[in-house]
């Protein structure tokens, strides 16, 4: 079954954010992960790429960043989203180096779409 990931540390932020994926892109399951070396392990379980992962920057362990090169090296392609709330032009051009899009917490709805190129509602 195809799935979005989704990678924060915070239970509210990772419920939030949830609840603002799954309107703006129904019918994907959704899966949950407290941390990229959490996220690693779902995803070697699954043995696929995610649809979409959208990823927090600070987080115990790997940052956000860190993650989505792993991710690049083992799912090449998979599309990726930064979600934070440290929007400092230094991170926001160092995520655009490694094909990362950055998504402001808190977000809307019409700015996830707009950053995941999907159609308005």
């Amino acid at each position: 079954m195809d799935f979005i990931l989704l990678v924060d540390d915070s239970k509210v932020a990772r419920m939030l954010i949830s609840r603002g994926v799954a309107e703006a892109m129904p019918g994907l399951e959704i899966v949950e992960a407290v941390h990229a070396e959490d996220a690693i392990e779902k995803l070697t379980e699954r043995g696929q790429a995610p649809k979409l992962t959208v990823i927090d920057y600070n987080m115990p362990g790997m940052t956000g960043l860190e993650f989505a090169g792993w991710m690049d090296t083992n799912w090449p392609g998979a599309p990726k989203v930064l979600c934070t709330a440290n929007i400092q032009d230094s991170l926001v051009q160092r995520a655009a180096e490694v094909g990362v899009s950055v998504l402001p917490k808190p977000f809307s709805i019409s700015k996830l779409r707009e950053v995941v190129g999907l159609p308005a509602a």
